[in-house]
């Protein structure tokens, strides 16, 4: 799965990498690239507010891009630039546009306090929610950038961003994109950049111009013919599964949590008196509404994971299929080989062990009907054009 890079395990074997590896640091500067002709739509549920009221309620779509990674290392306030194609502001050659993101952390805030983030993306603004690795967009920006990627000599939004904390089984980006280990060092030597084209002057990686390509480890079976014998990364695992499942988990606590609310509330409406039971009632009718619009979501995010994971178990099977197929490859040249040796060695054998006798005579025959032909030859040169004549 790593390429040649046989001596770095695929994911983060600790929580912690920077305490375990001498001269090593946990933090990267990660180069993602997207597809944003169509960008993916969250279906966001507020909650109700202080006072209850079931108007504050509702469900609201917001265009995003969810990122590999979450939990970067950003602090509210932070800036990072998202880059799209734009050739209507943007300058030529490649017409990259760069998009001012604004982080807005949602460690430790209120529900109250995060459904105003998430609810309140300006229209031409982008808004990076570090937590949670996901990039949200106002509607019109999200057109802007939806529209200009669907030309044809379009190429790919990109970020780059910062993560420093690793868990346990989180894949490692060298492997899946152009990334640059402890960017901030001040001294060269200690940055180590992935996946980037040399420069030929120095030799070394050029931090400005990234080139991921997956590493294929090649072996020669045959002459002049070669196989691929490693099967990559992102051929089989892909960020996509464990964000799914997260995502799964987040939709499936917010209903546990929203039915318990109603719960709390349906007893503390029994037991109320009289003059409290209105306050209280109109309380329960906004927890019912946001449990009912959260369990739809959660509802319509399994039913999409069905064909999603569907899609993840095809990948996987393809690539089995494919270790099969290069194992009959291998199979029918190893046999086709061993034909040919055998063919060589009767040859060789015929060669070792050939009759004397029957070797002289022919080697007598062929040398009269090759003198015979220089004879034949010889004469024919011997005549001149007044003989033809």
């Amino acid at each position: 799965f790593t390429g040649y890079r046989t001596g770095e395990s695929l994911t983060f074997l600790e929580t912690d990498t920077e305490t375990k590896e001498a001269n090593a640091k946990s933090e990267y500067q990660i180069r993602e690239n997207f597809d944003v002709k169509e960008l993916d739509k969250l279906n966001y549920v507020t909650s109700y507010k202080t006072t209850p009221d079931e108007t504050d309620v509702k469900q609201i779509e917001i265009p995003r891009i969810r990122l590999a990674y979450d939990n970067l290392n950003y602090s509210d306030g932070d800036s990072v630039n998202f880059y799209y194609y734009n050739k209507a502001t943007g300058s030529a050659p490649d017409y990259m546009v760069p998009l001012t993101l604004t982080a807005k952390s949602i460690a430790g805030k209120t529900q109250e306090d995060i459904d105003t983030i998430y609810s309140s993306v300006g229209d031409n603004a982008g808004i990076l929610i570090p937590e949670t690795g996901e990039i949200l967009f106002g509607k019109d920006i999200a057109q802007t950038i939806q529209t200009q990627a669907n030309s044809p000599e379009a190429k790919p939004a990109y970020l780059d961003y910062n993560k420093n904390s690793w868990k346990s089984g989180d894949l490692r980006p060298e492997h899946y994109f152009a990334c640059i280990q402890n960017p901030t060092a001040t001294d060269p030597k200690d940055k180590i950049c992935y996946n980037y084209e040399l420069n030929p002057t120095t030799g070394k990686p050029d931090p400005s111009k990234p080139k991921f390509e997956n590493q294929n480890l090649e072996v020669e079976i045959s002459f002049n013919q070669k196989i691929t014998i490693n099967t990559h990364a992102n051929e089989v695992y892909t960020h996509d599964i464990g964000r799914d499942i997260d995502e799964l988990i987040t939709a499936t606590q917010s209903v546990v949590d929203a039915d318990e609310r109603v719960q709390a509330l349906e007893k503390k409406l029994a037991a109320a008196s009289d003059a409290a039971k209105p306050a209280i009632q109109k309380e329960l009718d906004a927890a019912n509404k946001e449990y009912s619009l959260k369990k739809s979501k959660m509802q319509k995010l399994f039913s999409a994971a069905l064909d999603t994971f569907d899609g993840y178990s095809d990948r996987n099977n393809l690539a089995i299929a494919n270790i099969g197929s290069l194992q009959s490859r291998l199979t029918i040249t190893k046999e086709r080989v061993a034909d040919q040796l055998q063919s060589f060695k009767e040859l060789a054998d015929a060669n070792i062990n050939a009759e004397l006798t029957e070797s002289s005579i022919d080697f007598s025959s062929a040398k009269l009907a090759l003198e015979a032909a220089q004879l034949a030859a010889g004469k024919i040169a011997q005549q001149t054009l007044l003989n033809y004549l």
